[in-house]
């Protein structure tokens, strides 16, 4: 079993991708699985994958397999490439068989979709397992990639999260940074006062004086000349991301991905914006969840 740890966005997935495709090149009787937890994660190693094998391939060698219930979330005219990759390239949902899972060198699912085909005669087929974004995985969840499937001669990979203070990895472009506390260390923690706040119509938490400091870092970092698509902002709470959103949309700053940590699963961004909304040591909710 090989583990590979780090904290978000720092490049876990760049390893996991890079990995696979050594094994792949290195490799000709290799047959890899790819299971994580959510399905964004697994698209961000399904769409890199894609696009390096495409170039050196016209043999279809990967295969992404989706549930039924995630049809109607994928824009097929944006997506229209990479579905050719799933089980979904003809714009209606069909589960494979075994005999054509059995045909792909490296097959990618979730962990419930893996789960479906523990008894159905994987069992020899695969010869590495990577499980990626274990933060956000039980132990169960991650035993469906395993499950009927794991035999002494498959080597299991392991990426994510170990522990919340997990080693940092430096970005360099900005250290040195007249705002940094620690000119060595690219990483601030901004105090604020404000209160988190709940309107009658919701049970989602926001923070309004938060909102204005992370304008602030976004305007300071445009001016800086950082691009647009090299920001990210996260929010474990839904309706502080969407004001948010709504004031970079009002702005047109459409460019910078909002969102929550799920959201962020397996990407990587120069510039990651953190906003909590809850800043007191007494009701921090769910944030008091390490993972």
């Amino acid at each position: 079993m090989r583990v590979s740890i780090g904290i978000l966005t720092v490049g876990k997935t760049s390893t996991v991708v890079e990995s696979i495709l050594q094994i792949f090149t290195n490799n000709p009787n290799a047959k890899i699985l790819v299971s994580t937890f959510s399905n964004t994660a697994c698209d961000q190693v399904g769409r890199r994958l894609f696009s390096y094998l495409q170039n050196i391939t016209n043999e279809p060698v990967l295969l992404r397999i989706y549930s039924i219930c995630y049809g109607d979330k994928i824009d097929y005219d944006v997506e229209d490439n990479y579905m050719e990759a799933t089980n979904m390239c003809h714009v209606y949902h069909m589960f494979p068989s075994i005999n054509t899972i059995k045909t792909y060198r490296i097959v990618l699912a979730t962990h419930y979709i893996i789960g479906k085909y523990v008894h159905s005669g994987l069992k020899d087929n695969f010869t590495h397992i990577f499980i990626d974004e274990n933060a956000s995985t039980t132990i169960p969840d991650a035993m469906c990639a395993i499950a009927g499937i794991w035999t002494p001669k498959v080597k299991v990979i392991l990426s994510g999260t170990l522990e919340p203070c997990a080693p940092l990895e430096k970005t360099e472009r900005f250290i040195g940074w007249k705002y940094l506390p620690n000119k060595d260390i690219p990483l601030i923690f901004h105090e604020c006062s404000g209160k988190s706040l709940r309107d009658e119509d919701g049970p989602s938490l926001y923070n309004t004086d938060e909102i204005e400091i992370v304008m602030k870092y976004i305007n300071i970092l445009l001016k800086k000349g950082v691009e647009e698509t090299d920001i990210g902002i996260v929010s474990p709470y839904r309706k502080q991301y969407s004001i948010i959103k709504s004031r970079l949309e009002k702005a047109r700053l459409n460019y910078i991905e909002v969102g929550s940590p799920e959201i962020f699963q397996g990407k990587e961004k120069p510039v990651i914006i953190a906003s909590t909304v809850r800043s007191n040591t007494e009701t921090i909710g769910f944030l008091n969840n390490q993972r």
